[in-house]
């Protein structure tokens, strides 16, 4: 009898010895490989012993999506998945949250089915974000599609403990009323801003924030910002989005990235002051008479304009009058509307030319960008790499390796989609 139960006792002598591996382990070390888990693996973890469920409840990240399908289908099942993140988060209580993030998309009923929705949604994820704020979330990032013109829990933004909000909803975000904010990187992405006087409240209270980001928001025609802390800005808004003006000013300021299009530059007007730029890109529609400060540290440029704008000549002024730009990218667009001519050029003797190391150039149907190419060549004495984005049977190999003979650049072509043209 003895022989015949040795076989079930070394399988529980091997799983004992499995469990106690884990269960030794120091906290710290722990909770870092619990931090890899889904919120469901780590909901199957809590259930292996006394001392996982510990662990479980004092997970620091915590991530609320990539639900099976299976699980969000209906609304009883998805009431069913929202009590378990319900229960978790009471059993948790006030164990601190480093990170708490949440991916939830709507439920959309079958076109037929015509009774309403009854999982009450909402009331839900706001609850989460509260009890994230009440347990001193460091990371915030919410990425929700369900609600429209929803008010954003006016919590968040006094939270003392956050550093870090992503924010991709449609929601209304009022002025916070917290004069100081840790706030270090923001993320905007389709909010509604009621009032002008949140980019204010950014200036002024934020004093340690580095990252900005506005990604088609809403509601105001006017974005001033003034910061000693910023590092990188960007703007990207469509046609629909009306903001008509856009100042940005920061001593730190390192990296500016704008996408910004519209219907007419008559009532659109930019100003930058950022001394210490290093990188700059601009696409969509240019305004008239922009002013970009004349920024002399300059060494990343990129230009690529809408073919409909019809006044960029003022832009290159101060962009071309920095010398330490090594990376230059411009479509054939931004080179015709710059007035390039190879004489023209060679009489302006621009400085930054002879510092290039990288050129990007995208072609379209005429003749400038090949001629902007060939001339690069010619006079950018340091570069080492050029690459050419073509269309298709569009035939400039030939023409521009004609250069090569007076440049040891590397060439490099590459045919663009016609869907991108």
């Amino acid at each position: 009898m003895a022989t015949a139960s040795r076989p079930g006792q070394a399988r529980m002598h091997a799983k004992s010895r499995r469990v106690d591996i884990f269960s030794h382990l120091p906290d710290e070390v722990a909770l870092r490989i619990l931090c890899r888990l889904s919120i469901k693996d780590l909901t199957c973890f809590g259930c292996v012993s006394k001392r996982c469920r510990q662990l479980y409840l004092l997970s620091p990240l915590l991530h609320f999506d990539e639900f099976p399908k299976a699980n969000t289908l209906t609304c009883g099942k998805r009431l069913k998945l929202l009590n378990c993140l319900d229960r978790y988060l009471v059993h948790r209580g006030d164990n601190k949250i480093m990170k708490f993030s949440v991916c939830w998309a709507r439920h959309r009923l079958p076109a037929d089915e015509a009774t309403q929705c009854f999982c009450d949604e909402y009331y839900r994820i706001m609850t989460w974000i509260h009890n994230a704020v009440r347990c001193k979330v460091q990371v915030l990032d919410l990425e929700i599609s369900m609600f429209e013109d929803m008010a954003f829990p006016s919590c968040v933004f006094p939270c003392e403990s956050l550093v870090h909000l992503s924010l991709d909803m449609k929601c209304r975000i009022e002025v916070p009323s917290t004069f100081f904010s840790n706030l270090q990187y923001l993320d905007l992405s389709k909010v509604n801003i009621v009032d002008e006087g949140f980019f204010k409240w950014i200036s002024c209270s934020c004093k340690v924030i580095k990252e900005l980001n506005l990604h088609q928001v809403y509601g105001p025609k006017n974005v001033t910002i003034e910061s000693w802390s910023l590092e990188s800005f960007s703007l990207e808004c469509h046609k629909l989005i009306d903001i008509c003006h856009l100042n940005i000013s920061g001593e730190k300021l390192e990296e500016i990235f704008i996408d910004w299009e519209f219907a007419t530059p008559n009532d659109k007007s930019l100003s930058i002051f950022a001394p210490n730029l290093e990188k700059f890109y601009w696409f969509g529609n240019f305004v008239c008479n922009p002013s970009l400060g004349n920024p002399g540290c300059l060494k990343e440029v990129g230009i690529f304009l809408d073919p409909e704008a019809d006044d960029y000549k003022y832009v290159f002024d101060d962009v071309y009058t920095s010398s330490e730009v090594n990376f230059l990218n411009l479509n054939e667009e931004t080179i015709k509307a710059s007035g390039f001519v190879m004489g023209h050029w060679s009489m302006q003797n621009l400085a930054f030319i002879k510092q290039l190391k990288e050129v990007t150039i995208e072609l379209s149907h005429g003749s400038n960008g090949v001629e902007f190419a060939m001339y690069m060549l010619a006079h950018a004495q340091n570069l080492e790499k050029m690459v050419i984005i073509h269309l298709p049977k569009q035939y400039v190999r030939r023409k521009i390796k004609k250069s090569k003979n007076i440049s040891k650049a590397k060439i490099v072509f590459k045919e663009r989609n016609r869907d991108l043209v």
